[in-house]
């Protein structure tokens, strides 16, 4: 067992503030328990996480309205980690 814990029942956001960055497990990790992500717009974050990205502080502002923690749960259940995987082995591959 870990020594390091967080908890996560009197938190509402996950916020990623990294410009560059893979793809955090984090991220999901946290959406999974119902954090909202607040995601910074690295390369690729668009597309992973769509309307959950902010590029200004106007974006970051809006992203605070409108928590839906059953939503965010719903996400990371559906994200299919393994689909990833295969696509990079497949660039990998070619």
């Amino acid at each position: 067992m870990s020594t390091y814990q967080v908890r996560v029942e009197d938190k509402t956001y996950i916020i990623n503030t990294s410009l560059r960055e893979g793809n955090p497990i984090t991220i999901l990790e946290g959406m999974s328990f119902g954090l909202k992500p607040i995601i910074a717009d690295w390369v690729g974050a668009e597309e992973i996480y769509g309307k959950y990205v902010y590029r200004n502080l106007d974006d970051f502002r809006r992203l605070l309205d409108d928590y839906k923690p059953e939503e965010y749960k719903k996400f990371a259940e559906q994200y299919d980690i393994k689909k990833t995987f295969n696509e990079i082995k497949q660039i990998i591959e070619e």
